[in-house]
């Protein structure tokens, strides 16, 4: 019981745990070597060897967008979607997928893995296009595991009914046809709606 109890102490740490980049094969195939030889009983020649066979799932880099270059990465959730737009330095996530009628959201299940899974902890900016369950039902995950620094709504953010934790720290900016905004290296034009439309 006292271990349960300590393992959930150090479960709540806010390093407790890291996303890394998905391994490519040799990265892969090193580490379990170097498992293999970690667990062997002692005695085994090179035991110690299983350590530096572990250091490559560390130190392997992100694979990011060069310099000029802007990747966009289109996620089909079954209902909904979403589209992350990546430059070297920002990451720009439109609509959050849909929400599960059992308080369950795609983007919680299925796109903020796929996003750690590619080294991603954190986005610079969400874009919700409008309030429907396929495109808004995820915000409150994204906001909550992705922390944006940015909102991007076309309607009034109190009805994302974001907790209070995850609006801390995010600014929130108006979408509106003819505005320009700067996130990151990405310089957004504002198409939709009117101005007019409230």
């Amino acid at each position: 019981d006292w271990m349960i109890a300590l393992l959930e102490l150090l479960d709540r740490l806010p390093a407790a745990s890291a996303a890394i980049a998905r391994p490519d094969g040799w990265t892969l195939a090193a580490a379990m070597i170097g498992a293999a030889l970690l667990v062997a009983p002692p005695g085994v020649p090179l035991r110690a060897a299983g350590v530096p066979c572990l250091l490559p799932l560390l130190l392997a880099p992100q694979r990011l967008p060069g310099a000029d270059s802007l990747w966009i990465t289109a996620l089909d959730m079954g209902q909904g979607s979403s589209i992350l737009v990546e430059t070297a330095q920002t990451r720009l996530l439109y609509d959050a997928g849909p929400a599960r009628g059992d308080d369950r959201s795609a983007a919680g299940r299925f796109l903020v893995p796929y996003l750690r899974s590619r080294g991603i902890e954190r986005i610079d900016a969400l874009v919700v296009s409008h309030l429907d369950a396929e495109h808004a039902g995820g915000a409150a995950a994204v906001a909550a595991l992705l922390r944006p620094k940015l909102l991007l709504t076309s309607f009034d953010p109190r009805l994302l009914s974001l907790p209070e934790s995850s609006r801390r720290g995010m600014a929130t900016e108006r979408c509106e046809a003819g505005r320009r905004l700067a996130v990151g290296d990405l310089q957004l034009d504002l198409l939709h709606p009117p101005q007019t439309a409230r």
